[in-house]
């Protein structure tokens, strides 16, 4: 388990300082409910399933930010003969996303091609519309347009690329950035059917988004409060009391039955049973009142258990507006009550924090008052005086009556009541507090409904995702625009992703994280130099801050480099078998030694989470963080300096001859 302090570090004025002035406690409170796993299986593909099942699977995959995995499932749909257009410009799609020109080698121009003459034999549909788009900004991608035939082509893939639907023109934006060179970009930007701003903020994502991080509720249990045991001085006072009362009647009754004596008796054990029941309802409530003191009251010295953190920070964020002191008992309580209904190793603590949140807004709203005797024991108080009236009553008959061993009598008849309401009262005051379980239960069962009508519109995976990369772009164009630059001024760009301080994760089974915030770098490369900004992203909310721009020339940096730390593993003949990166810090450095940035990713198991993580699920980590692009990018940056930017628009170039020249032989290829 790693700990956030490993994994998380803020950059000020580009100067990497770790960030120590949060609180302890709410940091651990924070890992103990952060992590979020969603069982759905939208990246689950068995042997054996059918096409449409396998389809479904990739496209999440691309929808997703994995795009390897997409392009491999795809790439099978087609050659195992399930061709459609969309099929073909979804597989399109994944070969190039994620990948820059210079990723984009021969045998997988080959592939494009295969896909592209593939749909070539279906029926013309809006997907096939969209292929063609994207094959035509592959043949002009990084091509000198000019004013030539080129150029005119190149308006006619716009405007064509105008005419597609909002879905299919984001799909393209998204998914070739990478491909497509500034001035493309910018044209293809005039002809956009949605805003940035406006389309990252749909899908209800203001009220939808922070449930992706909320974990599916665990269902409430009824909390059994441990037994009243009888106490002895009950029994105790029960016998002597009875037995003194007995031996008063036996003489009443060997001094001789008078009709005086005969009332007198009558009245007296009247008047001590009513004074009995009176006193058992006093009893009664006062045990319930005392074991539920008891069971309220703090204890500041034991240690903490599974569920404790989680409480006090949920108690915390609650806001009980001085209430904080008074709710320590009911924290206290409620703490007990969960360690010893859920300490078992298969639940996870954040299952319960909807139950500890509701109990926390319980006290909060003052729907409790430990302070406050309630009607039941004060009408149990009344009926306690009632019944001492009503045994002094028998006694005054008796003495009235001229038999003063009555006294002996009133004094044996009120032990053994003591004794009797005593014993009577335990199973009383343990039904009621049964009944107030039951009353407790039906009323959570009632919040764990609700809260699943909450969570009942969870946002997606794919749209996570979606959100995610046009929050991306908005930063991107927000970096430009305060630079004061076009996208035709970029020679390229990078944008790197991190996970913020004490941000929840969640992520749905083989899929790749999502964190609640993110620190986000964006690196734009001109031809004079490089701006680099870091922001901090709500992705619940979409809000942006704490940005930090920098400056400088390519001949000041010094290295870009990424260090990982790998574990492998091997077979008994010596072969490797598995290589997992546990680990992966990527660093830019300039020739001063200062380091404008570092970014850090942990594939592997934090907070809470098991550990046992796949490999794939570790790729998806990296591949959505950005560290292989960035490290390509800024590695030449660092190794030619200002010369990178010339041989970059060589290569460019050179490949855009290629895949011209490639493309038109196949097209003769195919008319002949």
């Amino acid at each position: 388990m790693s700990s956030d302090a490993d994994t998380t570090q803020v950059s000020v004025n580009n100067q990497l300082t770790a960030t120590d002035n949060a609180r302890v406690n709410q940091q651990i409170a924070t890992q103990f409910s952060g992590s979020v796993i969603h069982q759905a299986t939208v990246y689950t593909s068995l042997p054996g399933d059918p096409p449409h099942v396998r389809h479904e699977v990739a496209r999440a995959h691309l929808d997703g930010d994995r795009p390897r995995r997409a392009q491999e499932m795809f790439g099978s749909l087609l050659t195992d003969g399930h061709e459609t257009n969309e099929r073909a410009y979804l597989y399109v799609l994944s070969v190039l996303s994620d990948r820059s020109y210079a990723d984009v080698t021969a045998e997988l121009s080959e592939e494009i091609r295969y896909a592209t003459t593939t749909a070539a034999h279906c029926p013309r549909d809006e997907w096939r519309d969209a292929l063609d788009v994207v094959n035509a900004l592959l043949r002009y991608a990084h091509s000198e347009l000019g004013d030539g035939p080129l150029a005119q082509e190149f308006t006619i893939t716009v405007q064509t690329f105008g005419t597609l639907s909002p879905v299919r023109q984001h799909e393209i934006d998204r998914h070739m950035e990478l491909i497509l060179s500034g001035a493309e970009q910018e044209r293809l930007a005039a002809q956009r059917k949605y805003q940035v701003a406006v389309e990252r903020m749909s899908g209800d994502r203001l009220r939808r988004a922070w449930k992706f991080f909320e974990p599916h509720p665990r269902p409430p249990a009824k909390w059994l409060p441990p037994p009243i045991r009888y106490t002895n001085t009950g029994w105790r006072d029960a016998t002597l009391g009875c037995v003194a009362a007995a031996l008063a009647i036996a003489w009443v009754l060997h001094s001789g039955i008078t009709v005086r004596a005969g009332v007198g008796l009558t009245l007296t054990a009247a008047f001590d049973y009513l004074a009995l029941r009176c006193r058992t309802v006093w009893q009664t409530h006062l045990c319930h009142t005392d074991n539920v003191r008891a069971n309220y009251q703090p204890e500041p010295f034991r240690p903490d258990a599974k569920f404790d953190l989680l409480v006090d920070s949920c108690f915390r964020d609650a806001d009980l507006g001085g209430l904080g002191d008074i709710s320590a008992g009911y924290r206290g309580n409620l703490k007990r009550r969960l360690q010893q209904q859920y300490s078992s190793d298969d639940v996870y603590p954040g299952e319960l924090k909807w139950l500890i949140m509701r109990h926390a807004a319980r006290v909060g709203q003052r729907r409790i008052d430990l302070q406050a005797e309630s009607p039941e024991a004060q009408r149990a108080a009344n009926l306690q005086t009632v019944g001492v009236a009503m045994w002094a009553i028998g006694l005054a008959v008796m003495v009235t009556l001229g038999h003063v061993i009555g006294l002996f009598l009133a004094a044996g008849s009120w032990w053994g009541i003591v004794g009797i309401a005593r014993i009577l009262s335990a199973s009383r005051a343990y039904a009621l507090l049964d009944h107030e379980a039951q009353t407790l239960l039906t009323q959570e069962w009632a919040w764990y409904y609700h809260w699943l009508e909450i969570l009942a519109d969870r946002p997606t995976d794919a749209e996570m995702a979606h959100w995610l990369a046009l929050d991306k772009a908005l930063l991107k164009d927000d970096a430009l625009r305060r630079a004061n630059l076009r996208e035709r001024d970029l020679v390229t760009h990078v944008v790197l992703t991190q996970r913020a301080p004490y941000a929840r994760k969640g992520r749905v089974a083989d899929g790749p994280p999502r964190y609640e915030r993110y620190l986000v770098y964006v690196f734009l490369l001109t031809r004079y130099g490089m701006r680099t900004t870091r922001t901090h992203l709500d992705l619940t909310t979409g809000d942006v801050g704490n940005e930090q721009h920098q400056m400088f020339s390519y001949d000041a940096v010094a290295s870009a480099s990424v260090t990982e730390k790998r574990v492998r593993t091997h077979l008994a003949d010596g072969r490797a078998n598995i290589e997992r990166t546990r680990r992966r810090v990527f660093r830019l450095t300039l020739l001063d030694g200062t380091c404008i940035a570092e970014v850090k990713e942990h594939p592997s198991a934090t907070d809470d989470e098991t550990p046992d993580i796949d490999e794939a699920q570790e790729t998806a980590t990296v591949q959505t963080a950005g560290f292989d692009r960035a490290l390509r990018v800024l590695e030449a940056v660092a190794t030619e300096g200002r010369d990178w930017i010339a041989r970059d628009q060589e290569r460019r170039q050179r490949w855009a001859r290629n895949w011209c020249t490639r493309s038109s032989t196949i097209a003769r290829q195919g008319h002949g």
